[in-house]
């Protein structure tokens, strides 16, 4: 679980005083996905991640805008109720905490010249991508209709 391990890391290298050692982390709920194909080498995992912060006495919204900032990042298709958590008060300053997190991996078989290897692959980057102006004028004409070739193509039926 790849992802999990990603996050683990995330969260220790952040400027909030978590340190690996003082954290528990386990999984529950998981699934594997696969297509009713044979031999197409993917799957994906789904699963929820808890990650236990025994006494965490830092305001926990820091916390919560990290963990959103890389859900955003890593778990690009996430449901918006991806994250959850739960608390015990152990006294004014310092909470038990435990933060859920819903994650997928997406898994490939990939050839390479030392053999087949199982990888975890990251989601897609679902980030709008700027395009410099010119970059549609095989579609577009120039008073902004679709190009002829293109009206052809779809009047055809869009196929190759």
């Amino acid at each position: 679980m790849l992802k999990l391990q990603k996050l683990i890391d995330h969260l220790t290298a952040a400027p909030l005083g978590i340190s690996a050692d003082a954290i528990s982390v386990w999984t529950e709920t998981g699934n594997v996905h696969s297509l009713p194909v044979t031999n197409n080498g993917q799957y994906a995992l789904s699963y929820q991640a808890n990650i236990y912060l025994p006494a965490y006495a830092a305001y926990p919204l820091p916390l919560f805008l990290l963990l959103c900032d890389w859900l955003a990042k890593n778990e690009t298709s996430h449901p918006e109720d991806a994250l959850s958590w739960e608390s015990d008060i152990l006294d004014k300053h310092r909470v038990d905490l435990v933060i859920s997190v819903k994650l997928t991996e997406n898994i490939r078989l990939e050839q390479t010249p030392d053999g087949v290897h199982i990888r975890s692959v990251d989601d897609p980057d679902m980030n709008p991508v700027p395009l410099p102006s010119g970059a549609w004028e095989t579609f577009t004409s120039a008073n902004g209709g679709l190009d002829q070739k293109l009206q052809d193509w779809l009047h055809e039926g869009g196929e190759a």
